[in-house]
């Protein structure tokens, strides 16, 4: 067990990377327009999307994202909205 003199440096250390990560991510999304959002729900309800979102670790998105694009390369249309 830690000493709790450690406590915030320690889940500091281990959770900062994670909560940013899924900041960004969310900033990434919030981008998106209503139809964007419309069309990758429709893309994502189907196979090989949807089992691959069913398998895998939605906590990991930059591998996740990228798997993503490996099944359905159409989905880097959505890269550039996102990005810029």
């Amino acid at each position: 067990a830690l000493p709790i003199s450690n406590y915030e440096k320690e889940w500091k250390k281990q959770l900062s990377k994670d909560l940013l990560m899924h900041l960004y991510w969310r900033k990434m999304l919030d981008r998106l327009s209503n139809k964007d959002w419309n069309k990758l729900i429709d893309k994502f309800s189907k196979d090989p999307l949807k089992g691959l979102l069913e398998q895998e670790d939605r906590d990991l998105g930059f591998k996740l994202a990228l798997k993503c694009v490996i099944k359905r390369p159409d989905l880097m249309l959505y890269g550039r909205r996102l990005l810029f």
